[in-house]
């Protein structure tokens, strides 16, 4: 009977080590904007986010807020579909997990930078305002905007407490 247990605590802890592992390998390998081919990415939305002053070229895909649940991706950034569409008058709401290879070096962005969101053949530029750490419940952020505004939002602090929050207003 002891050894029937011990290969149990044996197998469960190995099988706790694979998950463990790849939910690290999500976080830190690059993405492809390549892999972005997905049923949720629609022609009238943005598809793609650069920001060229922090190495990022990541797939956006569409997304929602159902009651308090951010739909969220492992494959790239979330566009809020009840957002302004770049280039619109509002706020362009792009959301997405402060992974290494998603959103995770947001924190060094510095006002002036430009950040770039691809719809359809269209490019719209935006340049940095300025960046916030702000409570969870701070949801004032997603809210309609009198200007062409992106928001870029993800979590931050410790155990994800928190949440970081970058402005930009459109370049024309």
């Amino acid at each position: 009977m002891t050894k029937i247990l011990d290969y149990a605590l044996i197998f469960l802890g190995l099988a706790i080590l694979v998950i463990a592992l790849s939910g690290s390998v999500l976080r830190l390998v690059p993405l492809s904007v390549l892999d972005a081919q997905s049923p949720m990415v629609a022609p009238t939305s943005p598809h793609k986010l650069t920001i060229p002053g922090l190495d990022l070229e990541l797939p956006v895909l569409v997304a929602s807020i159902s009651g308090v649940t951010w739909e969220t991706s492992s494959r790239g950034v979330s566009y809020l579909d009840s957002s302004a569409l770049p280039g619109e008058m509002g706020n362009t709401v792009i959301y997405g997990h402060n992974w290494p290879s998603i959103l995770g070096k947001l924190e060094q962005i510095t006002p002036g930078t430009v950040i770039s969101l691809s719809m359809g053949d269209l490019v719209y530029n935006y340049q940095t305002t300025g960046s916030a750490e702000v409570d969870p419940s701070s949801t004032y952020i997603t809210s309609s905007t009198v200007a062409k505004t992106l928001t870029l939002y993800t979590c931050s602090g410790f155990l994800d407490s928190k949440r970081f929050v970058v402005t930009a207003r459109l370049i024309e």
